[in-house]
């Protein structure tokens, strides 16, 4: 599935076609937040357009819930790269991000328990506001 609408669905379809990967692809658009949780037990690639990212929650809850994320490079997005190096791959260009899905497509996604996923997310989060607390001390 892609999630999402924008100027550059042309180019990700031609792309996609090119590698011969159009047909495991369907177009669902733009989702609400709800929605968007409910797909990601049926989803492999979450592609993120946004120009900006606050916090990257939602490339935080995809990339924990153990799809691969694709993000327009921002500094949410980096943040949330540090976070979740491995899981999450940024862009600068249409044609980067289409090669960065059909990586993501072709590799192996490893899927944690649920209680794994807490625990990982917790040591995240406090690892991510110790970060935060040096900001205020360096």
């Amino acid at each position: 599935f892609v999630i999402g609408d924008g100027p550059e669905k042309k180019t990700l379809i031609l792309n996609l076609d090119k590698h011969g990967l159009f047909d495991k692809v369907t177009f669902l658009g733009e989702l609400s937040n709800l929605e968007l949780s409910e797909q990601y037990s049926k989803i492999k690639v979450l592609l993120t357009c946004a120009p900006s990212e606050g916090y990257g929650l939602t490339l935080r809850e995809a990339a924990l819930s153990g799809v691969s994320v694709v993000a327009r490079r921002s500094l949410g997005s980096v943040n949330a790269k540090q976070d979740y190096f491995s899981d999450i791959a940024l862009y600068d260009s249409v044609m980067q991000a289409g090669n960065l899905i059909i990586e993501a497509l072709n590799q192996e996604v490893s899927i944690l328990s649920g209680a794994e996923k807490i625990s990982l997310q917790k040591e995240r989060d406090i690892e991510s506001i110790r970060n935060w607390a040096r900001t205020w001390i360096d």
